[in-house]
């Protein structure tokens, strides 16, 4: 018989009675030698790319999907030990309080993890689309999600199912979320959504019905990062066009304005709201006053590419860079020294994220790689 779409991987059996080999449709079968006649086979997701026996009775078979299986010689049923992204990773978040879990938005689906055991939860998926940007709502009953077909697509973190979409949110694409506190007893809360119109929009949500407010068009290029103050009534949104706005929420007008040669990627507030930070493909972390949008100091924290994440601890001493370079950086605040790096990507580091404990880093990359570090405390 032929294999459809070819033989990719090989491997001998330890008793050398067999070959086991891993096709590009995911077929997996073990042929008799010497004739090669199949015996026996089965089928997985993704092409199997590698095969490697780990003793007589058992092999582990992966595939391009990023799946792991094991595979025991006698039955021949895959068991899936390991999965992970094969896309870019867009986006990554944690619910308000819990660091037990974290979200990821790639360019097939969002799944859902367990931080400790890293073990995948939930996947949600819709065809032929992108997940651009993910947040959960405050109390966690949500998964909000912006997509690439100008939409927001709301699911339930547990069960995967959808509870609303939001249409036509942006002409070209949903690329930045924000979620507020709710602001009244019925639990209504709103949405801030940035996308790649340059619009700033602001969205009621109901248990009924989802509202626009307003829109905010001052951004001429892709709305990149947005983030909302604690009293809810000013956020913040960096953008591609070099320039981050601080907008009031109330009367739906600019602030004040950020100006910097750069393509802002990433932009936070420090604890206390009384400064921001910023990143982009200039290479730099601003610090800016939030009050009259004057620039503080700039650190050169990267020497050869873009800085695409940045988050800081809720104590403001730490704060954590990704970008292009392919290294995670944490650096002191008040001093602007860098204290660890972490060496690990081998592509460029799409988001980081500091875990609600504040014992955690995970940062997210092109190649679809999910990596957890530990922040240690720094005396």
């Amino acid at each position: 018989d032929l294999f459809s779409q070819g033989i990719i991987s090989v491997a001998l059996s330890k008793k050398d009675d067999m070959v086991i080999v891993g096709c590009g449709d995911g077929t997996i079968a073990a042929l008799k030698l010497p004739k090669l006649n199949i015996i026996k086979s089965a089928k997985v997701s993704g092409s199997v790319t590698s095969i490697t026996f780990t003793d007589d009775n058992h092999f582990h078979a992966g595939t391009a999907y990023s799946n792991i299986y094991r595979v025991a010689v006698a039955d021949f049923a895959p068991v899936l030990m390991s999965t992970c992204h094969y896309a870019p990773v867009n986006d990554i978040c944690f619910p308000e309080d819990s660091s037990e879990v974290f979200a990821t938005a790639s360019d097939t689906d969002i799944r859902v993890w367990n931080a400790s055991t890293s073990a995948e939860l939930l996947r949600i998926a819709v065809p032929n689309l992108e997940c651009k940007c993910i947040m959960f709502k405050k109390d966690g009953s949500s998964l909000i999600s912006g997509w690439n077909d100008g939409k927001i697509r709301a699911f339930g973190p547990q069960s995967g199912r959808l509870q609303y979409v939001i249409n036509d949110v942006h002409k070209r694409g949903v690329t930045a979320l924000a979620v507020a506190e709710p602001f009244n007893q019925r639990g209504d809360f709103r949405i801030v959504s940035g996308g790649e119109d340059g619009q700033v929009r602001v969205w009621k949500i109901t248990q009924q019905v989802q509202i626009l407010e307003d829109a905010m068009k001052e951004h001429k290029g892709t709305v990149t990062c947005i983030k909302i103050r604690k009293n809810n009534l000013e956020c913040v949104s960096s953008s591609s066009d070099g320039s981050c706005i601080i907008w009031d929420l109330t009367r739906y007008v600019r602030n004040q304005v950020l100006f910097a040669p750069s393509f802002f990627k990433a932009v936070c507030y420090y604890p206390d709201e009384s400064q921001l930070l910023t990143s982009g493909t200039d290479r730099k972390v601003g610090y800016w006053e939030a009050f009259d949008g004057s620039l503080i100091r700039e650190l050169e924290a990267s020497q050869s590419d873009a800085i695409n994440g940045l988050d800081i601890t809720a104590d403001g001493r730490l704060f954590v860079i990704g970008g292009s370079d392919k290294l995670v950086k944490v650096y002191q605040y008040e001093e602007g020294d860098v204290v660890f790096v972490g060496i690990g990507h081998s592509t460029d580091i799409m988001k980081v994220k500091i875990s609600p404990d504040q014992r955690h880093v995970v940062s997210v990359s092109a190649e679809g790689a999910i990596f957890s570090w530990s922040l240690p405390v720094v005396k």
